[in-house]
């Protein structure tokens, strides 16, 4: 692997966490509105 391809991979997995953080705020606020 090139430095071009780790970059890609670490690129893809911050964005993979950020998708996973904003998805549990999300279920948070909702869960919040249920109570």
């Amino acid at each position: 692997m090139d430095k071009k391809d780790i970059a890609t991979v670490i690129h893809l997995l911050k964005e993979k966490m950020d998708y996973t953080m904003i998805k549990g705020s999300l279920n948070q606020e909702l869960t919040k509105e249920k109570y």
